[in-house]
């Protein structure tokens, strides 16, 4: 059993081969659970002994899942990812649960459990590393075996699901491994691309500096262009740096009491001549001041970054808003835009190091995609946190810092709509 279970890596082909292989078996039907790094359950494979009737096992385990509200019945489920033990459920108590729950249940969820028929239910936690990680469960039918599940039976399934763990685990492993192959190759390759970009616009104009036949106002013009393409080269390598420095735990921060909304003013101004270049209004809004504890510089980089990224994403004529704020004994700080938003998909990756929702090499925006993982970081180790926010694709997005704030504060409300910069 576990050579067959390991012939393969896959992690979706590992969960169908361990349930068809379990049956008939274990039962006349089997549903395997797990949490997903949101911790909501999600159902990833299935079976049933009449192939013909596996749509049916997926549709009650998919409506029993999505069940919500405060009406909403705990599943077997979720109570076994709870107790993190084996649940057997006899035929008679079965069936006085669903009696019990009549009233509570969904009309279709019944209707769907009326044509499954089950007789009888046991299931067990998959267990990786001493976490409870899913749920692998079998049920009999009285269409099919009609059977009740004995001490033999349970010492049978807790011995698979031990094994069906290993398996998956390993098979997860393996994805994650191929994932950040793929994730460093995407990285490779866009960090080629970005470094070539400016250095070949700095090899050109040096070029045509060498030949000497430049005017005044050329030679100008060359000037300025080989030194915004070296910073942008030099931003570049600073990013990488301080992701490396971020991972060895090497960077090192220079606390004091700061105003955060003299924090957002300076980014504001360093972004300027992007967002005037696209048109783009930047509104800020802030009680002043807002004290926080914190490393100015670094401060200043988690605006900056935020409102680079509001300011790449957003088209000809949007709006840019900051405002920052107190609440809760927090400083708040929120960068908004009228961009293209985030695919709801990508949302959970939003602030993943080397991840970009479109990581092709004829995508519309460059960069590495480091920016939102520094932000990140920074915002940690000033024992904050950030969060982002978006309606999905075209609806814009918001990101959402909170760092403790400073003690003394004073509350003077003041507002500037910066329409100079447009």
């Amino acid at each position: 059993m576990s050579l067959l279970l390991t012939t393969t890596l896959d992690y979706g082909e590992t969960l169908d081969r361990a349930v068809h292989l379990a049956l008939p078996r274990l039962g006349d039907y089997c549903n395997v659970i797990v949490e997903d790094h949101h911790g909501a359950l999600r159902h990833v494979a299935w079976g049933h002994v009449v192939r013909e009737k596996e749509p049916l096992v997926r549709d009650l385990a998919l409506r029993a899942l999505e069940s919500t509200g405060p009406s909403a019945v705990p599943t077997f489920a979720q109570r076994i990812m709870k107790a993190g033990t084996t649940l057997v459920v006899s035929q008679e108590k079965l069936r006085e649960t669903a009696s019990g729950l009549a009233n509570q249940i969904d009309p279709a969820l019944v209707k769907l459990g009326e044509q499954l028929r089950a007789y009888a239910y046991i299931g067990t936690p998959l267990i990786v590393r001493g976490r409870v990680v899913g749920v692998m469960s079998f049920g009999t039918t009285e269409q099919e075996s009609r059977r009740e599940y004995t001490d033999s039976d349970v010492a049978l399934v807790e011995e698979f699901a031990r094994r069906v763990s290993t398996a998956v685990e390993n098979a997860r492993l393996f994805r994650q491994t191929e994932e950040l192959n793929r994730l460093k190759d995407e990285f490779l390759a866009t960090l080629s691309h970005e470094l070539r970009t400016p250095l070949s616009a700095i090899l050109g104009w040096s070029r045509m500096l060498s030949t000497g036949h430049l005017d005044a106002l050329r030679m100008k013009q060359a000037s300025e262009a080989i030194v915004r393409n070296a910073q942008a080269q030099a931003k570049i390598v600073d990013d990488i740096l301080d992701v490396a420095r971020g991972m060895a735990g090497n960077l090192r921060l220079d606390m004091q009491a700061v105003d955060l909304v003299t924090v957002a003013q300076h980014g504001i101004e360093a972004i300027a001549p992007a967002a005037s270049a696209k048109k783009i209004d930047i509104d800020m809004r802030a009680a002043n001041p807002i004290r926080v504890v914190g490393d100015a510089v670094r401060l200043q980089q988690i605006v900056w970054n935020l409102l680079s990224n509001a300011v790449k994403f957003t088209p000809s004529g949007g709006r840019v808003t900051v405002d920052v704020g107190r609440r809760s004994g927090e400083a708040v700080l929120e960068v908004s835009d009228t961009g293209s938003g985030i695919p709801q998909a990508f949302l959970p990756f939003v602030f993943d190091k080397f991840r970009q929702a479109d990581a092709s090499l004829t995508r519309q925006h460059g960069g590495l995609g480091l920016g939102l993982a520094i932000a990140r970081h920074l915002v940690e180790l000033h024992g904050g946190t950030i969060e982002a926010q978006s309606g999905g694709e075209g609806c814009g997005a918001t990101f959402i810092v909170r760092v403790p704030a400073h003690e003394r504060q004073e509350t003077h409300e003041t507002h500037h709509d910066l329409e100079s910069i447009s």
